[in-house]
């Protein structure tokens, strides 16, 4: 029941967090995201899997970007790609990957080395 909660609290920030924001214009994330930036990386990800700017909504797209930034350490990506899974939106549903995702640190990615 606990795992629910988590869950269902994750889902709330989230929606929150895409209605809030006030973000570039695609392109220009885009352009910041291939370059490797986590945030811009994760802010992709929420355009593609809320449909915002200029792109449809594309779930695969969005786990894409979404496991990029949470493999750097991006807490809202890694959130975000845990509900992926656990919802089965872009990636195959897998409640063990999904779980993992929102309550282990770093939900048990490699984590990238940055220097």
């Amino acid at each position: 029941m606990r795992l629910f909660g988590y869950i269902l609290l994750a889902s709330v920030f989230l929606a929150g967090l895409a209605s809030r924001a006030e973000s570039p214009r695609f392109s220009q994330t885009l352009q910041v995201a291939q370059r490797g930036d986590a945030g811009a990386q994760f802010m992709l990800g929420t355009f593609y899997y809320y449909g915002r700017e200029e792109v449809k909504k594309d779930y695969t797209q969005a786990a894409v970007w979404y496991r990029r930034a949470a493999e750097q350490g991006n807490v809202r990506a890694q959130i975000a790609l845990g509900l992926c899974y656990w919802r089965g939106e872009g990636v195959p549903k897998n409640y063990w990957k999904g779980a993992r995702l929102l309550v282990l640190p770093n939900g048990g990615l490699p984590k990238k080395e940055t220097r």
